[in-house]
């Protein structure tokens, strides 16, 4: 039987599943990769969640996020207590006893004798004490400065945790996307070769085709059918892993709301290691710790120097023969040592060093995150590459299909042929579904990177949306 013979044979049944399988393989020829679409009210038990209201929820639920924010509490209150420490200090203190058996004795006088009683048999006493440092260079100076310094330090290492669970609740996010489109590529793929199985069983029982062709079918069922497992695995592992981080039961039902179609950003290196150097928050953590170090030396130092108090009280207690109902005191006291066994100066010393290592660990990590917005920098570009190669691809796959199956009905292309060409559309629309959210995480990264909330803040450029707008759709779990 000749060729053309044969394709007059597989003709009609060919025609029967032709539209289908375009329609499979057009439908994201010019889009991002299509997913399960419901533009309606979530179903009763699912919760509808965007990348913004993720990122709220993790902000305000995350474990780490709330130990940082107490640590500013904390940070704080320990910046009053410094304050409060060089301030005058006022007690008031109160006293009562009872006391017995009173001594008394007698004494002799122009009239006769006389009892004399020495204490009462209550005694009630009332002081009230004022204390004021005057000259004391560490507690005065050093403390409040120090406290100030460590509350800067606390809010930006609350700034660094915080972008820090930004990222990876948007990872999370974009995996979950990922995974899905990824899990509709591939079942795409499995319908695409289930049909073509249905169609060489059809040739076969007509005599028109090999069984080698239908084995070869059936071969590509069961790997489709493989590869549909495991993207499938991939979405539950990827929707673990966002419910693990927002806190989110297990059990609930998650739709996710797609964010705006990506636009490819011009952002400027250059740009981005300078707003990386005055915004990035373990920066700032390390030039506090640098600036504490200073000031932990400049209180060593200060142990070296006098320091003057003043301190006074006002009392108020019971009369007796010998004291006086009321009393009062003022005292200026200065102290200053003299000899401590090179303990001071082995503290300053030791402070100096403490001061040379923060600034040491200062410039290690500028290099550590200028060599993290290069990477994040060209990981971006290239991601920003490949997804504009991927889409071109996929839409050559897709044609590249289309013209084979064309072949295949005229009788002038092999069956194992068009089965390599739905084998290759898949991984095009697999390689466009990578690059997309490949695309979205490189802008998260270096959005971390720089110490910024958005690669929006950096770009110089508002180029073309990548495809044209469409309306949000939504994903479900």
């Amino acid at each position: 039987m000749n060729n053309r013979a044969m394709g007059l044979g597989k003709r009609a049944c060919l025609w029967q599943i032709l539209v289908s399988l375009l329609g499979l393989s057009l439908c994201s020829a010019v889009a991002l990769p299509q997913v399960a679409r419901d533009d309606g009210p979530a179903p009763s038990g699912t919760v509808l969640l965007s990348l913004e209201e993720s990122e709220a929820l993790v902000l305000e639920d995350n474990l780490l996020v709330l130990r940082a924010e107490e640590g500013v509490v904390g940070a704080r209150a320990a910046v009053k207590q410094a304050k409060a420490s060089i301030l005058p200090h006022l007690n008031v203190s109160a006293m009562g006893s009872r006391l017995g058996p009173v001594a008394t004795f007698t004494i002799p006088t122009a009239t006769g004798s006389e009892q004399i009683t020495v204490g009462t048999p209550s005694q009630k006493n009332l002081t009230l004490s004022l204390s004021q440092p005057v000259y004391a260079p560490g507690p005065m100076k050093v403390a409040p400065q120090a406290a100030r310094i460590a509350m800067g330090l606390t809010e930006s290492a609350l700034a660094g945790t915080r972008d820090e669970v930004l990222l990876q609740v948007r990872k999370a996010f974009f995996n979950c996307l990922r995974a899905k489109e990824l899990l509709t590529v591939a079942e795409q793929r499995q319908q695409q070769a289930l049909a073509y199985l249905k169609d060489a069983q059809a040739y076969f029982q007509a005599g028109t085709t090999a069984r080698a062709d239908v084995l070869r079918a059936q071969v590509e069922v069961a790997n489709a059918e493989h590869v549909v497992l495991q993207s499938q695995n991939s979405l539950d592992l990827a929707y673990l892993a966002l419910k693990n981080l927002l806190n989110i039961s297990q059990e609930t039902t998650l739709q996710l709301q797609i964010p705006a179609v990506p636009k490819l950003e011009d952002v400027s290196l250059a740009q981005s290691l300078e707003t990386a150097k005055t915004v990035r928050p373990e920066l700032k953590v390390a030039d506090f710790q640098v600036d504490l170090a200073r000031a932990k030396e400049s209180l060593a130092a200060a142990a070296t120097k006098p320091q003057v108090f003043l301190s006074g009280n006002r009392q108020w207690q019971t009369s007796t023969a010998f004291s006086a109902g009321t009393s009062w005191s003022l005292t200026l006291s200065a102290s200053m040592p003299i000899f401590d066994a090179g303990e001071a100066r082995a503290g300053l010393a030791r402070a100096h060093s403490d001061t040379r290592q923060s600034d040491t660990d200062r410039r290690t990590l500028q290099q550590s995150v200028d060599a993290q917005v290069r990477a994040a920098f060209f990981s971006l570009e290239a991601s920003r590459k490949q997804i504009e190669v991927a889409l071109v691809a996929k839409e050559q796959a897709q044609e590249a299909l289309r013209i084979t199956q064309l072949q295949y009905g005229e009788g002038m292309a092999r069956p194992v042929e068009v089965i390599d060409a739905q084998v290759a559309l898949a991984q095009a629309a697999s390689n466009y579904v990578n690059s997309v959210y490949d695309y979205e995480t490189a802008k998260a990264e270096l959005a971390r990177a720089v110490g910024v909330r958005s690669v929006d803040e950096l770009a110089t450029a508002s180029p073309p949306a990548l495809v044209p707008e469409q309306p949000t759709p939504q994903i479900k779990e």
